[in-house]
């Protein structure tokens, strides 16, 4: 796999991570009533009871909650602090300098390292989450020192 075909597969995937995300907060909001705001809470009851249920339904709001809403957050948080560097290198790696097989390599192992990163944290899994984030800290942190060299 060329370094351009792993930097759009691992782009793809982190989207996907991220609206997956999304998803279950939203989820979790309706199967909880935790909603946010004052006027989310309007989805339970009120005018807009008609349309929190055909949410329900799309989102299937019953049952267990796959993980807390804190949880959730935190993944997006984290997702958000770290993601947007690395991609910035890799791409800058793209323009500036030349990439390699191994270098293709590693941005798929970025992409692993922050899926399995989230899956963890979702699910409270250590020592699992911090192997992995500690993995994707120390490839972003590769990519940022290559840009230097």
């Amino acid at each position: 796999m060329t370094y351009n075909d792993a930097l759009k597969t691992v782009v793809g995937v982190l989207v996907v991570k991220m609206a997956l995300v999304h998803v279950l907060t939203i989820r979790n909001r309706f199967i909880s009533n935790r909603f946010k705001t004052s006027e989310d809470s309007s989805f339970t009851g009120g005018g807009l009871k008609w349309l929190g249920d055909l949410f329900r339904v799309m989102l299937v709001a019953y049952g267990p909650a796959i993980s807390t809403i804190d949880r959730l957050h935190g993944i997006v948080s984290n997702s958000i602090e770290n993601e947007p560097y690395f991609l910035l290198a890799a791409f800058a790696n793209l323009q500036f300098g030349t990439p390699t097989g191994e270098m293709a390599q590693m941005v798929l192992a970025y992409g692993a390292t922050r899926v399995l990163h989230a899956i963890c944290y979702a699910l409270g899994l250590q020592p699992f989450r911090a192997i992995f984030f500690v993995g994707g800290l120390l490839i972003n942190l590769f990519f940022g020192i290559k840009l230097l060299m």
